[in-house]
């Protein structure tokens, strides 16, 4: 599977939109689908509709990224029952 920066790329110019070296993609995180035999899990911003957004790898980041974020504070991130209480 392709990095996910080249599969928006690859998606772009499969659309005739050219992209430089260097140039920046904004893209976002789909579920995952087969184009052309290939596998993407990302889209460029400018294809994709809101239905397609994969929110619950966003979900799982956000919490990846808090939970080591919270850790060195000691505060344990409990995803089932969290409480704002909890981290005052």
């Amino acid at each position: 599977m392709l990095p996910q920066p080249y599969q928006a790329a690859w998606l772009l110019l499969k659309e005739r939109k050219k992209t430089c070296k260097g140039e920046i993609v904004g893209f976002v995180k789909v579920h995952p689908f087969r184009f052309q035999g290939r596998q993407f899990t990302v889209k460029p911003t400018s294809q994709t509709n809101s239905r397609e957004i994969n929110v619950d790898e966003y979900v799982r980041n956000l919490i990846s990224s808090l939970s080591k974020t919270f850790e060195p504070m000691g505060i344990n991130l409990d995803t089932a029952e969290a409480d704002l209480s909890e981290f005052m």
